[in-house]
């Protein structure tokens, strides 16, 4: 028997330019990579490339989770790190030239006296992930 047919076969992925980008053997790096920057620096399309990933082999959709879910905690400890190191040095003089302290510390007190809630909705909230790791720094809590 075949084993692209029976009852588990997987369904015929169209061919896209997407789904030829999706099978690239770099794919899986790629997404890592997304999730580290996406945690630690920029908002990156994690989630799209992820769709695209699992849309192309489901099989392997349990593995680009964990994947993911590492390199993410990666880049968590990596933003922890940059605010960490950069925070007095860079951060606290740009607010201060922006005139965001007071504002930014009332943040961190919010956020620190909200703690559940706010671990909770920073993945799916407008605001970047990267403020959270941010937040938590300022308001001086523990890793």
């Amino acid at each position: 028997m075949n084993r692209n047919s029976g009852p588990h076969a997987p369904e015929a992925v169209p061919d896209t330019r997407l789904a030829r980008w999706a099978e690239h053997p770099a794919g899986p790096a790629l997404l890592c990579l997304f999730a580290v920057l996406e945690a630690s620096v920029f908002p990156a399309p994690t989630e799209a490339l992820f769709v695209a990933l699992a849309l192309v082999r489901p099989t392997r959709s349990w593995r680009l989770v964990a994947l993911t879910t590492g390199a993410s905690g990666v880049g968590s400890l990596l933003g922890y790190g940059i605010g960490f190191f950069l925070w007095n040095p860079v951060g606290r003089p740009v607010l201060e030239w922006l005139e965001l302290t007071a504002r930014f510390e009332a943040m961190g007190r919010l956020y620190h006296d909200n703690l559940f809630l706010a671990l909770v909705t920073s993945g799916y909230t407008p605001i970047p992930y990267l403020l959270s790791v941010v937040s938590r720094l300022a308001s001086t809590m523990e890793l």
